[in-house]
């Protein structure tokens, strides 16, 4: 009789110790299950969002090659224009719908869209590019002389460009062309202080010149 009583406690505690056992691996794999299906439901979050980052970055890269298509351009850049021109900031005419680039240390004059201006300084000197279109192409160049003149390309346009030579060794650039109809006349000016200066800042209106492009 003791002996069943005690074979009867033991068997009770092996059925508390189970059923105890069972009720933990129970939870423990509920648990599991439901920590597995929040990850999965983390996943598919990232996932989408994810995919909207791409379908956003997709759309913004077909809206810029869009408009960047929009641009009429023939220049042909070297590396080394480039690479020159990789830290220059853009400027954009809304009105005569023309663009160019130009140094990223100039100052940049735009009140009115018929007359542009940018300037800086190189060697202590100031150097202005000046972008006028329609009323503002009728110039008088009064004390200037005219020295040189050929045709050349401002990107895709057929121009004329005349050097003129003023007092103080001023030097001043000039190039014009009619795009639809409307004039344009392009200034570069700088004082002329050497000729390995004037090569180079010469070299720096030639890159504005392959940057300056219309819309379509």
């Amino acid at each position: 009789m003791k002996l069943l009583k005690v074979i009867g406690l033991i068997i009770l505690i092996l059925l508390i110790l189970a059923g105890g056992w069972g009720t933990y691996y129970f939870y423990n794999q509920r648990n599991r299950q439901r920590q597995a299906q929040q990850d999965f439901q983390r996943q598919i979050k990232q996932l989408k969002k994810q995919l909207a980052d791409l379908q956003k970055a997709a759309s913004a890269a077909e809206n810029e090659e869009t408009e960047e298509a929009d641009w009429r351009t023939c220049a042909e850049f070297s590396a080394e224009d480039r690479d020159t021109i990789s830290d220059w900031q853009t400027y954009t005419n809304d009105t005569y719908h023309y663009r160019f680039k130009y140094p990223s240390d100039w100052t940049l004059s735009a009140d009115d869209p018929v007359s542009i201006t940018v300037a800086g300084r190189d060697s202590g000197e100031e150097i202005s590019f000046q972008a006028r279109a329609a009323r503002m192409t009728e110039m008088d160049f009064g004390e200037f002389n005219k020295v040189f003149t050929r045709n050349i390309r401002v990107n895709c346009e057929n121009a004329t460009e005349n050097t003129y030579d003023g007092p103080d060794n001023l030097t001043l650039v000039t190039e014009n062309f009619t795009k639809s109809e409307t004039p344009y006349l392009l200034i570069f000016s700088f004082k002329d202080i050497g000729t390995s200066y004037t090569a180079d800042i010469v070299a720096i209106n030639n890159l504005i010149l392959k940057t300056f492009d219309f819309r379509s």
